[in-house]
């Protein structure tokens, strides 16, 4: 069971290569970040067993989510929609 766990969403920004436009420029950057699984990653790294609750769609980006968080080695408890 996790010490720490945290609740909310989780945000994906989506950036295109430096100098470039989002409209115009076909490859993009994707990062998660967000206050809460921030939290549990930073928690993560500390040696805290740390779990984040939420909802996601069940697509590529919300597998996305939860493969990130698994990468900090961050327990995703997800609702899947």
């Amino acid at each position: 069971m996790a010490r720490l766990v945290t609740f909310g969403e989780t945000m994906l920004r989506v950036s295109p290569a430096r100098g470039t436009r989002l409209e115009t420029e076909g490859k993009r950057d994707v990062q998660v970040g967000g206050a809460e699984s921030s939290v549990a990653a930073a928690a993560s790294c500390r040696g805290v067993d740390a779990a984040w609750c939420s909802k996601l769609p069940g697509n590529t980006l919300g597998r996305r989510v939860a493969r990130a968080l698994r990468g900090h080695d961050v327990t995703p408890a997800v609702a899947w929609d």
